[in-house]
């Protein structure tokens, strides 16, 4: 995380950037579980809702993959829409659910 901080304090780093699938940083950490990550950007602006290519969030791809309590709410506190459909018509939930992931999501409430 030292890194990302020190390409966003010296605004070298782009919260908009989006990868070759659409993800963004956001969802990228959202993915891997770093709520340290995700606060950084948040803190700078990120949009919390992005899409990515298969119209998910980066909560979405979080609760697919069972991230834990402290990531959903801090995306939930950042005030992202919870039921947003991706291209195959899921909310974050169903993707929990799909995942085993239901668990986090009803401990982050």
């Amino acid at each position: 995380m030292d890194i990302l901080r020190l390409l966003l304090d010296v605004g070298e780093f782009d919260i908009k950037m989006r990868g070759e699938n659409g993800l963004t940083a956001l969802s990228w950490m959202a993915l891997r579980g770093s709520v340290e990550g995700m606060q950084m950007l948040l803190d700078r602006g990120a949009d919390v809702n992005a899409l990515c290519n298969e119209d998910r969030t980066p909560l979405s791809w979080a609760a697919g993959k069972g991230q834990g309590q402290f990531i959903l709410k801090s995306l939930l506190d950042a005030g992202v829409e919870m039921n947003l459909k991706d291209h195959q018509g899921r909310a974050p939930l169903s993707w929990a659910a799909i995942n085993g992931g239901v668990e986090a999501k009803r401990n982050s409430t």
